[in-house]
């Protein structure tokens, strides 16, 4: 019997991974979408999962709809869950063994590493930019030098590490020569939150992504063409 996957998900978030990811899968799911109320996740979340953190993925097995036997959350530990259980095909996992801890490794690294250092320069832009003008001087300050003392110098760092992966690989894929759920982990931090709008990442950190970092560029650019990940926002947009 087909286990039942449910998907709970948060407008305007990372889990439109999750997403893409069950739709590469084939795999029928349920989703089900909650609204953002003053930028945050409303609260009757907290009654899917205690953390209120989304994605959450409730899968139900043997036919029985009355309580989940798997109760997901992570998107890290989602994507590696889904494929080891679902993807059959290998459509997502990579061929050889190396590539496989490749992509595991990616899966990690894309919540624990890279994320946070954007998300940090991001919340020192809103903090500035939610004050009133004489005080926002001064916090542009503080965060300025913060940011040029270490997260940008830190964010650089990475995107040159990723570039170079890249590179080495010579496949245009994180993991393997073929999509694989590493890619799609690392789409949100990489090209949703910045190689999809260059201008964007050329103002946060100084530089021209496409010449500085071409190996990432190309891959974002593969990113954004995958027809698949563009009709998960049809998808989601349609259940708001």
């Amino acid at each position: 019997m087909t286990d039942k996957i449910i998907l709970h998900h948060l407008s305007h978030s990372r889990s439109e991974r999750i997403v893409w990811l069950l739709e590469e899968l084939g795999i029928p799911f349920e989703i089900k979408v909650y609204k953002r109320k003053n930028g945050r996740a409303p609260f009757d979340c907290k009654e899917v999962h205690p953390l209120g953190r989304f994605p959450i993925v409730e899968i139900y097995k043997d036919g029985d709809t009355s309580k989940p036997s798997r109760k997901l959350t992570e998107t890290g530990y989602i994507s590696s869950y889904l494929v080891e259980h679902y993807d059959t095909e290998k459509k997502l996992i990579p061929d050889n063994e190396e590539d496989r801890e490749l992509a595991k490794f990616y899966s990690y690294y894309s919540e624990g590493s890279v994320q946070y250092l954007l998300l940090a320069l991001m919340i020192n832009g809103l903090v500035v930019a939610g004050m009133p003008y004489g005080l926002s001087y001064l916090a542009g300050k503080v965060t300025g030098l913060i940011n040029s003392v270490y997260y940008l110098g830190e964010v650089k760092n990475h995107f040159k590490y990723l570039d170079e992966q890249l590179k080495a690989k010579g496949t245009d894929f994180f993991a393997g020569d073929k999509l694989s759920y590493a890619d799609i982990i690392l789409s949100f931090p990489l090209y949703d939150n910045t190689f999809s709008n260059p201008d964007k990442v050329k103002t946060l950190i100084g530089v021209d992504v496409e010449t500085q970092y071409p190996y990432l560029y190309k891959w974002s650019k593969r990113i954004e063409a995958n027809t698949t990940r563009q009709s998960v926002a049809d998808k989601v947009k349609n259940k708001l």
